[in-house]
């Protein structure tokens, strides 16, 4: 659309209006005239936006219409915002619960592992422990034969497990007999316990009957004891030996023969009790050097009172035998 206005001075070309000639002697008139271009292109670009928003009677686009676009965009966008936050945690969750459950399988296959782990330990030391075990019964049996043990095995080895064994025996019955004030005295820590040498006669002293009875009862119930000429004949059930248990019962702790039997054990420590009624005033230091150098010092009473046949048993286990 074009055309020419004239009394206005104004002409519509290319959508807007232009004033044509500014040349007029009226100042005024002029002012007017732009402020009329002015207004009037304001108008058409006020019309062409009201196409695509609403406005009111002015021109003016509608404050309400403004704020409930404005909130009703809010309103999609928070919705939007908290559903993808939701399948975003729904996804964190489960991929959460799938590295717990992986975590789980994880340790549960490592339980199992370190329990298949623990029983192959456990039956490996069972083997070994049978074998030990074996091996112990067949150097018995050949000290029994009197073979020696060095030569026939070819393993030196062997007599340590045996004292290793003997040890672990001893200590359960000299805590059991603890249990009733009892200890263990005379030739198993003489020559076993200090000096390292087989032994299968166990000694023991209580200084009342009942003790002596109720320590009696439970080594025949625990070791499958039986009385044999007074004595206690028991077998191990860890280790299968077979021991002699001596017990005697006296107020007051009494030996009457060699220096070296006045040694006692409780269970924890080896002490040492020697008595006057020998008429010998043994010496502690004394006695423990002639264990060392295996010697055996006669009592007044004893050299007076021997028995030859147990002194030559001594004699032949390599006991030199002295008195002074």
């Amino acid at each position: 659309m074009s055309g020419i206005i004239k009394d206005n001075q104004l002409t519509y070309s290319k959508g807007k209006w232009k004033h044509i000639d500014f040349n007029s002697n009226n100042d005024n008139n002029n002012m007017n005239n732009v402020r009329n271009i002015n207004m009037m292109n304001n108008m058409n670009i006020i019309n062409n936006v009201g196409n695509h928003n609403t406005f009111n009677m002015q021109g003016i686009p509608s404050i309400n219409t403004v704020s409930n676009s404005s909130s009703s965009s809010r309103s999609n966008l928070n919705s939007n915002t908290i559903s993808n936050n939701s399948i975003n945690n729904k996804s964190i969750n489960n991929i959460q619960g799938l590295n717990i459950q992986n975590m789980n399988n994880i340790r549960n296959i490592n339980n199992i592992q370190n329990i298949q782990n623990m029983n192959n330990i456990k039956n490996i030391r069972n083997i070994q422990n049978m074998n030990n075990i074996q091996n112990i019964n067949n150097i018995r049996n050949i000290q029994n034969k009197g073979i020696n043990i060095d030569k026939e095995t070819n393993d030196k080895k062997e007599p340590e497990t045996i004292n290793t064994f003997i040890d672990y025996d001893l200590k359960n019955i000299s805590s059991i007999a603890n249990k009733f004030n009892g200890e263990i005295y005379g030739g198993v820590i003489r020559s076993f316990m200090l000096r390292k040498e087989d032994t299968k006669d166990i000694n023991i002293w209580f200084n009342k009957q009942v003790d002596k009875n109720n320590f009696v009862r439970i080594l025949l119930k625990e070791y499958n004891g039986k009385i044999v000429d007074g004595k206690i004949v028991i077998k191990s059930p860890q280790t299968n030996f077979k021991y002699i248990i001596d017990c005697v019962v006296m107020e007051k702790f009494m030996i009457n023969d060699f220096n070296v039997n006045c040694f006692t054990y409780n269970g924890k420590e080896i002490n040492y009790k020697p008595s006057f009624i020998c008429g010998t005033i043994f010496n502690k230091n004394e006695a423990m050097n002639d264990v060392k150098n295996k010697r055996m010092r006669f009592s007044k009473y004893y050299i007076q009172n021997r028995d030859e046949e147990r002194l030559k048993r001594f004699k032949n286990m390599g006991w030199d035998l002295y008195f002074h």
